[in-house]
């Protein structure tokens, strides 16, 4: 059986979720090998040093102005701050750490946080994070497909989505 050859696309988080084009993809993979040939390594660190070049293909990705880099980076420091509060407990006789507060979008506000209890207890919110768990399921499944210890758990999941569909949640 021949196998179907699969396509590299890159998709950019932050300037609108933008698909880009091959010939873009291209043109930044290569831009991705050039920096890891020159510096023998590929990290965030020497890729920025070339990066703030403006004749650089990823220079037109990044913020340039300082007041909304400095916003930006502010908000996002927040945000992780926000997420590193977890509570400790014991679930099958071991110990596990959960968040306290959780991400959930309003549609005024936006992106907003509420303890774990409160986002429970509102169905509406409650949904909110079954679809959220179930996309980062599904992109756990994508990304560790082949690995065939984790085929019982591909099958549930089949179950889980048939269930969830019924239901109307997904």
């Amino acid at each position: 059986m021949k196998k179907k050859k699969k396509e590299v696309r890159v998709k950019l988080y932050g300037k609108g979720g933008k698909l880009l084009s091959k010939r873009e993809t291209i043109i930044l993979m290569n831009e991705l090998n050039r920096i890891k040939a020159k510096y023998e390594k590929l990290t965030p660190e020497v890729a920025i040093k070339e990066v703030v070049k403006k004749n650089n293909p990823f220079h037109k990705y990044f913020e340039w102005d300082r007041k909304k880099v400095v916003k930006a980076y502010l908000l996002a420091r927040m945000r992780n701050i926000i997420c590193c509060f977890r509570e400790q407990l014991e679930e099958d006789g071991r110990m596990v750490e959960r968040r306290i507060m959780l991400n959930c979008q309003d549609s005024v506000l936006g992106s907003v946080y509420h303890d774990r209890e409160y986002v429970m207890s509102h169905e509406d919110l409650r949904q909110q994070k079954v679809k959220q768990a179930w996309h980062n399921i599904c992109y756990w499944k994508t990304e560790y497909n082949g690995l065939m210890e984790f085929k019982p758990i591909f099958k549930a999941m089949n179950k889980v989505e048939k269930t969830l569909k019924k239901k109307s949640i997904l």
